[in-house]
């Protein structure tokens, strides 16, 4: 079997990539396994994959940065699978079962073999799903926002914390919850310096107290479709 290096090297390459949803449920959990997306019932959906990137910004003096773009991606939809949950037809159906808005989404990508053996198929996007835009034309506009957008919709106060804490305990009194675990699995902080802080001088949303612990602690916070790490 080729190696994936060789399959890389190669001046003809065979990219695959797939498109899987876990469909949000009205309880709050999801679906057990990923859905497969962009052949749904053998219909070659994806009209334009978007692009993104991640960026790190680690200038001495200044507080680091580290951010994810989000993925604006279109689709086919003359068979309105992308609907709201009461359209017989849509992905989502019925309402009462699933909610279209915050279902996650990832993409995978790798190479195909001479005789169309996947090989080095990984996750390179793991994220939620805004509510999707339909379009007169057939088709449907959607936006993936990584897990990054979750670390951006709550605000530091209401951890309820106070006096002086270690920077690993507040990195953890925040992701060791389950509104954050649903969608990042918890992983300890080990910063490179544990320093104290005083927990009433710091505010913001979690992401925005993430990067100035990291700032103070000599750290940086890395999250890797939905592996984290706050580390040296």
């Amino acid at each position: 079997m080729t190696t994936l290096q060789n399959l890389i090297r190669r001046n003809y390459q065979r990219p695959v990539r797939k498109l899987n949803i876990k469909r949000k449920k009205i309880d709050g959990t999801y679906d057990a396994l990923w859905t497969r997306i962009d052949n749904y019932k053998a219909i070659d959906r994806v009209i334009s994959w978007g692009s993104g990137g991640y960026e790190v910004n680690n200038d001495p003096g200044q507080i680091s940065t580290y951010e994810i773009t989000s993925l604006s991606m279109t689709l086919k939809n003359d068979d309105n699978l992308f609907n709201l949950e009461s359209d017989v037809n849509s992905f989502w159906h019925d309402e009462f079962t699933y909610i279209r808005n915050l279902s996650q989404i990832q993409i995978e990508a790798g190479y195909l073999d001479d005789d169309g053996t996947e090989i080095g198929v990984v996750p390179v996007f793991e994220g939620i799903l805004e509510k999707p835009i339909i379009n007169p034309d057939g088709t449907v506009s959607i936006t993936a926002l990584s897990y990054l957008s979750i670390l951006q919709q709550y605000d530091y106060s209401d951890l309820g914390l106070s006096g002086q804490a270690p920077v690993s305990s507040i990195i953890n009194a925040i992701m060791n919850q389950t509104k954050i675990t649903e969608f990042i699995p918890y992983i300890a902080a080990v910063p490179d310096q544990d320093v104290d802080i005083d927990v009433t001088k710091i505010s913001g949303t979690y992401w925005d107290v993430i990067k100035t612990l990291a700032y103070v602690s000599n750290s940086i916070p890395i999250l890797d479709n939905n592996v984290w790490a706050f580390k040296k």
